[in-house]
């Protein structure tokens, strides 16, 4: 007996102490505490839960945990009451109405305890009142800041296809005119035409890519794509304000290199029009030299490195680190002096790591700089030839050259290419070194088989050079073609007819030189990559006979360059000013393909494509091409959605009308 007494004084010696510990927690913790039974009648609180209800202790411990909880905060606490193991709880949010009527929110968590083997109910409240204010207002804020990227978005697609379908006629046209009989000087406008509208295009794009890179939705392709021509397209673009500056463009492509990879040719693009664009705007004198190296990582794999090198105004060390930074300019003169929004240098270098390459810079103020990309492509494996650079001439004998240019840079590019064709080369940096070097070589009877000769040189040019040389009747074996940096200067002077064998616009392709090469000797071509004129138009047209396409536009300039185009690839066309019309001539005529724009008063493409699909004939034989100035990827999910079986964006080329053409319809 003494012993259970002994015992039970010892166990209400331990309940007092672990209830004074509770207490001494209740009271000098920074929560609220209310200890309640089950029904929710309080047995105690502290100073801090009468301070969060706004009633004094004494008061709360006459209520109910259910007279200050709103909605469904008592029920949960209420829900305890079913839970079966001491210390077992819920942590939950809910809402309490303090003595003034204002809700406050409130964090919680309620666990089971045991009291003089009673059961009992330990709540712990924290007021989050300034949390919950803090996650409305990030709310409102990403809100509004969805409401403005979706104004944003949205206006930028309208902006994009305003401008894209006078652009449509402005390519179109181009492409036509390239498809005519033109002389080179004609040739050479056309094209330049044709790459100031692609230019144009990239920049549109550019605007578009930099909300897609905000939001991380920058999506690359993986397509077949020609390396060389990508480059010698933007040099063509660029080479008027070469010659407005009087700078020399200068290329270089190693021999192996192979001409087809797959990546995506548009961001390629987009990334070296931005680099060498701006290696041209910030040079007065001197060259902008692009040269690419390559390395041969596996089978099916190299990896290309190009640099961009300028003789320009440089850059300061102490802003080399932010170049690449968006918005930046070099300085605010800088500014004033070249236009630029400070984006291209940003979005190229995201670009070219979203390629997984690596983009470099080394410059040094006033003597110009040297931007440097990095990039591993595969191979298109299966239809790639070899780049131009890599064509073999058969030299029934050797062949010796003389490159006369008071550039260095560009006599060692001129070089280079030669070489690899089994030319023997000599350089000179003006006409009367020139003169000397001829001199020398038909006296110890090596003579020159062909000279490249510079037009534009200090002290003697080119066209003196050439008189003085066919002035002096042993030399009249030697071949003469001119490099000249101006098309506008093609067909001058005239006194030299007769006296060259032709002309070579600046910068120097290398399919253009070889191709000189070739005339100038009578040489035999080895080279699987350059097709002769006119192949590759006939093959299409052959595979695109008796093909009767409808053309859905309301854009009057739009409708005509489609239908000539069409006609172009040997299709019988018809013409739908919008989806209505669409969809009363499909119902009475008889098409292989029609081409849908989206945006069309009385019934859209989308909608006429719906129509044209739910008729009782066979619709699903007709293919409905989207031929549309909205660009975006949604765009052409919304097409496809529609019962399209293609998507083509404005300004559509030529090329892109055969491909889609040759993918879907067959010869008939």
């Amino acid at each position: 007996m003494i012993a259970a007494n002994l015992a039970t004084l010892v166990a209400r010696a331990k309940l007092r102490a672990s209830e004074a510990q509770l207490r001494h927690l209740m009271e000098h913790a920074a929560d609220s505490f209310f200890l309640h039974e089950g029904s929710g009648k309080i047995i105690s609180v502290n100073h801090q839960a009468a301070q969060i209800i706004g009633h004094s202790e004494e008061t709360l411990l006459t209520m109910s945990m259910e007279e200050f909880s709103r909605g469904e905060t008592y029920s949960g606490i209420s829900e305890l009451s079913n839970l079966s193991e001491i210390g077992q709880g819920l942590i939950r949010e809910g809402e309490f109405i303090d003595s003034s009527g204002r809700v406050v929110p409130v964090e919680m968590s309620t666990s089971m305890i045991s009291r003089d083997d009673a059961v009992l109910f330990l709540t712990v409240c924290r007021d989050i009142t300034d949390r919950k204010k803090a996650e409305a207002e990030l709310r409102a804020a990403k809100e509004s800041a969805e409401m403005a990227n979706k104004a944003k978005s949205n206006f930028l697609a309208v902006m994009s296809h305003e401008i894209r379908t006078p652009m449509n006629g402005i390519l179109g046209t181009s492409d036509l005119l390239l498809r005519t009989p033109l002389n080179e000087r004609q040739m050479h406008y056309a094209n330049i035409g044709k790459q100031s509208t692609l230019k144009l295009l990239n920049l549109i794009n550019e605007i578009l890519d930099y909300s897609k890179i905000e939001a991380g939705r920058l999506v690359l392709s993986h397509e077949r794509l020609d390396f060389v021509s990508i480059i010698e397209d933007i040099l063509d673009l660029l080479a008027p304000e070469t010659i407005k500056k009087a700078i020399e463009f200068i290329t270089l492509f190693p021999p192996d290199l192979p001409r087809h990879f797959l990546g995506d040719a548009t961001r390629l693009s987009q990334v070296f029009v931005n680099l060498i664009g701006n290696a041209v705007k910030f040079t007065d004198a001197g060259h902008v030299f692009v040269k690419v190296a390559a390395n041969e990582v596996t089978d099916s794999e190299w990896e290309l490195q190009v640099a961009i090198e300028d003789t320009g105004i440089g850059i300061e060390e102490t802003f080399l680190e932010h170049i690449f930074d968006r918005f930046s300019q070099v300085d605010d003169s800088i500014t004033r002096r070249f236009e630029g929004t400070g984006l291209g240098l940003a979005i190229s270098r995201q670009i070219v790591e979203l390629m997984d390459g690596t983009i470099h810079v080394d410059s040094e103020l006033g003597q110009g700089s040297k931007f440097t990309v990095t990039l591993r492509m595969p191979i298109a494996q299966t239809l790639t030839k070899p780049s131009t650079s890599g064509c073999k001439m058969t030299l029934s004998t050797p062949k010796r050259v003389l490159v006369v240019d008071d550039n260095r840079t560009n006599c060692e590019a001129l070089k280079s290419m030669l070489s690899h064709w089994g030319v023997e080369v000599h350089m000179d940096q003006s006409g009367a070194m020139a003169l000397q070097s001829i001199d020398h070589a038909y006296k110890d009877e090596r003579p020159f088989d062909l000279a490249l000769i510079d037009l534009d040189m200090p002290g003697m040019d080119g066209v003196a050079l050439v008189e003085e040389i066919r002035r002096n009747s042993d030399w009249r074996g030697i071949q003469l073609i001119m490099l000249n940096s101006s098309a506008q200067n093609i067909d001058r002077p005239s006194s030299l007819d007769g006296k060259i064998h032709s002309q070579l616009l600046k910068p120097i392709k290398q399919v253009e030189l070889l191709r000189q090469l070739v005339r100038v000797w009578e040489l035999d071509l080895q080279d699987p990559g350059i097709e002769g004129p006119g192949a590759a138009e006939t093959d299409h047209k052959s595979a695109l006979k008796r093909i009767n396409a409808l053309v859905v536009e309301d854009n009057m300039s739009n409708q005509a360059i489609a239908r000539l185009m069409l006609e172009n690839l040997n299709c019988r066309v018809d013409v739908a000013n919008n989806g209505r019309e669409a969809v009363e001539q499909f119902t009475t005529g008889d098409y292989d393909v029609i081409f849908m724009d989206c945006r069309m008063p009385v019934l859209d493409g989308l909608e006429a494509t719906r129509e044209i699909r739910a008729t009782d004939s066979d619709s699903s034989d007709v293919i409905i091409i989207a031929l549309t100035a909205n660009a975006r990827p949604e765009d052409r999910e919304r097409c496809l959605a529609s019962g399209m079986n293609d998507f083509v964006a404005k300004p559509v080329s030529l090329g892109d009308l055969e491909t889609v053409l040759k993918t879907w319809c067959r010869s008939k």
